[in-house]
């Protein structure tokens, strides 16, 4: 009876040694997907320590990192997983290690990741068989501790309440629910200085349905639409960060739009276009913003009227100082005929540096489409260059 028992005895204490055994990554092998201590022989179970985030399955974690950043208002976290990414590609380091629980070769368990070097805690999840599966936390990476986002996670997908947080960990500036990774229920977004609510969005399996809305951090109405069948009906404003810049104002009707819409702002100094639709195509005047070439600002760069989705008239394009460069007439779409310095030049075989630069413009419109945006620095390239041709 005794040696059966100091037998048992003995027996508890190795499997209590296993469960506690810990491997530093840098001692571990991955082989067909299952991870063993190297030289080893049997699947490791234990505390895998230092292993570096990139390693992990963590693609699922992208989704709502993405939104500390849209919704959150700021985009530490995602700076730093996308130059922890790159750092890992590049072989200059891991930012961040984390130590996970393994059970016969196989993420299984609570895991924490750090910024190496350090004890602070930026990521605290879990997973099952190799998938992200249960609560997760993600913190702020300053080290200050601020939660910046709660989720739960099945199988690898949003499944249950998301919160998202402000920069200081304050204000839930986000507050959805999922099922399976699918949308389910009403979506709350806050503002994350104030914490008022400025939009508000109803889901059913990751469809929009019923009422959405949407507000000024002033509580002004900006959008009021109703969705069913994926078509919304109703109001629709937005402004630019600054709110003096309006950069849509549209009535939907069976989910087409009717009224104006600014596409590709970026901010003040950058290049942006200015439609104006009518049942969901352009019908009216065009503008389209180009970024001077000292990046002082922008300059109107072309004027065109749209008839039913056709460019219909005059086309006049500008230069820098507002006087005109030339113009082009469309009937119904169809090009007619051009006039200024672009036919000027080629009807004299001129290369003044202005035509030369109109004519690179052109082409490159011609090739990527007319509402193509030209960076500064490549439009000072191409003005060197027809320079030194003069």
């Amino acid at each position: 009876m005794q040696r059966f028992t100091n037998a048992t005895m003995l027996a508890s204490l190795l499997l209590l040694a296993g469960c506690g055994d810990t491997l530093d990554f840098r001692n571990a092998e991955v082989s067909n997907g299952a991870i063993y201590a190297a030289g080893s022989n049997t699947p490791f179970s234990g505390n895998l320590t230092n292993i570096p985030y990139a390693r992990l399955p963590v693609a699922p974690l992208g989704r709502v990192i993405k939104m500390t950043a849209t919704a959150g208002g700021d985009q530490a976290l995602s700076e730093a997983v996308l130059g922890n990414a790159v750092a890992a590609m590049l072989g200059s380091g891991n930012p961040f290690v984390c130590d996970v629980k393994v059970s016969d070769g196989a993420l299984d368990g609570a895991a924490k990741c750090k910024i190496n070097g350090s004890k602070s805690v930026v990521f605290d999840l879990a997973f099952k068989q190799n998938q992200v599966d249960g609560d997760v936390v993600m913190f702020h990476p300053d080290g200050k501790g601020a939660k910046r986002a709660e989720a739960t996670f099945v199988d690898g997908k949003l499944h249950g309440a998301l919160k998202i947080y402000s920069a200081d960990g304050k204000i839930v500036v986000n507050s959805a629910n999922f099922e399976h990774g699918l949308g389910e229920g009403t979506e709350e977004i806050r503002h994350p200085r104030s914490g008022s609510l400025i939009r508000q969005v109803n889901w059913s399996g990751g469809k929009q349905i019923g009422k959405e809305k949407s507000w000024s951090e002033d509580g002004t109405l900006l959008t009021d639409l109703e969705w069913n069948d994926g078509k919304q009906n109703g109001i629709q404003k937005q402004y630019d960060d600054t709110g003096k810049l309006m950069l849509a104002d549209l009535t939907w009707k069976n989910g087409k739009a009717t009224g104006m819409q600014v596409t590709g702002y970026h901010g003040p100094k950058s290049g942006y276009h200015v439609y104006h639709l009518k049942d969901g195509i352009n019908h009216g005047e065009h503008r389209a913003y180009l970024e001077k070439r000292d990046a002082s600002g922008i300059y109107l760069d072309k004027l065109e009227t749209f008839v039913d989705g056709k460019v219909d008239g005059t086309v006049t394009y500008y230069k820098e100082d507002g006087s005109v460069s030339s113009t082009e007439t469309y009937a119904h779409g169809n090009w007619v005929s051009n006039q200024g310095e672009q036919r000027q030049a080629a009807e004299s075989g001129a290369n003044d540096a202005p035509a030369c630069l109109d004519k690179k413009i052109a082409a490159y419109r011609g090739e990527f489409g007319e509402d193509a945006m030209i960076k500064a620095d490549v439009l000072s390239e191409w003005e060197a260059d027809c320079k030194a041709k003069q």
